[in-house]
């Protein structure tokens, strides 16, 4: 996995952990760190839910 370490600033700490075909699985913030579940088999990878308990509903219509 590649990691990017966000814009540093006095009172901030950013970190994105992605795959290697480039999608982001995993924000951390300020020590919190939030996990994404994706639906690979979709045309285009989506977000189903967050380990932070948020949840997107995608749907065709």
């Amino acid at each position: 996995m590649r990691r990017y370490t966000g814009p540093r600033a006095p009172t901030a700490s950013l970190v994105y952990t992605y795959t290697g075909d480039g999608l982001r699985m995993a924000r951390g913030a300020n020590g919190e760190e939030t996990q994404f579940v994706r639906d690979v088999a979709a045309p285009l990878p989506q977000v189903l839910a967050t380990s932070d308990g948020a949840v997107e509903v995608y749907g065709v219509g």
